[in-house]
């Protein structure tokens, strides 16, 4: 799973063109702003919750720490002076784009993303990254996708959202099939990352396709309220 470019997460070269030409005409309003004091995502094993500036010297350490990116994810960093001034622009959130940290207990264990991958499409997608391998295997990114696939359906009007997957990335693939993703073909040679171009298999989720988990939560609940041990 990976952002279109490698500096995506924290608003790469297309995205700081629409923003420097949107500053000129006015400046990021509160309302394009996610409440970074208000507005955490709470799941069973982990928290999405928005960048605040005490975050930001471990968030800065685990970007520039190519080795936990693994085989799939992009490899380009930023300085950290730029990151800090995106910071201060837009907290790395807006009406397009936005990033949210995984907290597990009282540990950031790694960060998630949506974008616009292209403007005329109606469609978001996402990206991951956990900072360590001992994160792995615990069930967070599949929970943190589907703790922001239910904030944007209940928030953005996109029909579509997007996971972009390097071929042969199965624990990926294992996340988009266990959140409803459908699989839609492969895009052959689309991703140059560690010096060679690779294919990347394109999953979808619709507006009005399942949600696996919501089943789950579902039968639990009833399970509860019957008394089944």
């Amino acid at each position: 799973m990976f952002p279109p470019n490698p500096s995506r997460i924290l608003g790469g070269h297309a995205a700081t063109r629409r923003r420097a030409s949107r500053s000129r005409r006015e400046r990021p309003g509160a309302r394009d702003r996610l409440p970074r004091d208000l507005v955490v995502l709470i799941g069973e094993r982990v928290q999405l919750r928005p960048i605040r500036e005490a975050d930001l010297p471990a968030f800065t350490v685990a970007h520039l720490d190519i080795r936990s990116r693994g085989a799939y994810f992009p490899l380009g960093v930023l300085s950290e002076p730029v990151i800090r001034r995106r910071f201060a622009e837009t907290g790395f959130w807006d009406r397009e784009e936005g990033t949210l940290l995984i907290w597990h207990d009282d540990e950031i264990v790694g960060h998630i993303e949506f974008f616009m991958p292209v403007s005329y499409w109606d469609a978001f997608e996402l990206s991951y990254q956990l900072y360590d391998e001992r994160h792995s295997g615990h069930g967070y990114t599949t929970e943190a996708v589907q703790l922001l696939v239910d904030y944007l359906s209940a928030t953005k009007k996109q029909h579509r959202i997007h996971l972009v997957i390097a071929s042969g990335n199965e624990a990926s693939c294992r996340i988009a099939e266990k959140c409803g993703f459908v699989l839609e073909g492969t895009v052959r040679g689309a991703f140059f990352n560690g010096g060679r171009n690779q294919d990347v298999l394109l999953y979808s989720l619709l507006r009005t396709d399942p949600r696996p988990w919501h089943d789950r939560a579902e039968a639990l609940a009833g399970a509860s309220d019957r008394g089944d041990g």
